[in-house]
């Protein structure tokens, strides 16, 4: 029985890691989109196994969010399971269900939640990569950027810069009065300096 608890254990985190990177490559596709780049051509191996944890990490308070969001939802089955008796359960969620054992009913319940956690882990990288990319292509068309970043080039040359984004290979970032995104390859760049406002 442990063992093949465990096994279903790792399935589900298998299953949950992978649905994580189609979530970050979704994410990344819809903000960078926006800014008239397809970051799957400067993206490597690494960077779309390591973009779901990048995301989250980056962002905190919906990471805290999203934890208790987590914790409520997957103490849901035990509790539904406990009153799948209650008549207002029976009617509501168990209606099509009425002769399930316990085994059954508990389940149902993790089923119905895990379909919901994943609903709500598709919304929260769509509303990321929607929200940040309509918001960064709004600066750049209303020239509201703050150009915060000093680089430093491989020959030298400095210059003011937005950064928006770092990969694993390339930097993608904006210089003033010009609204066209420029990548550069990680190699080229000396340093980077972030300069208080």
């Amino acid at each position: 029985q442990f063992m093949k608890t465990l096994e279903e254990l790792q399935k589900f985190i298998s299953f949950g890691y992978l649905y994580l990177i189609l979530m970050g490559l979704l994410q990344e596709s819809l903000f960078f989109n926006q800014i008239g780049i397809n970051i799957l051509n400067y993206s490597s191996i690494t960077d779309i196994l390591v973009s779901p944890i990048a995301i989250l990490t980056s962002h905190p308070i919906l990471l805290l969010a999203l934890v208790v969001i987590s914790a409520i939802l997957f103490t849901i089955p035990n509790y539904l399971s406990k009153r799948s008796h209650k008549n207002w359960i029976q009617k509501n969620i168990l209606k099509n269900k009425p002769n399930l054992n316990e085994t059954e009913t508990r389940t149902f319940f993790s089923n119905l939640v895990i379909m919901f956690f994943l609903t709500t882990l598709l919304c929260f990288f769509l509303g990321i990569g929607l929200g940040m990319g309509e918001k960064i292509a709004e600066r750049i068309a209303k020239n509201e950027l703050e150009y915060n970043t000093k680089m430093t080039f491989g020959d030298g040359n400095s210059e003011n810069v937005y950064l928006i984004e770092t990969n694993s290979m390339y930097y993608f970032y904006l210089t003033k009065g010009n609204q066209n995104v420029k990548i550069a390859p990680i190699g080229t760049i000396k340093n980077l300096e972030l300069i208080k406002n």
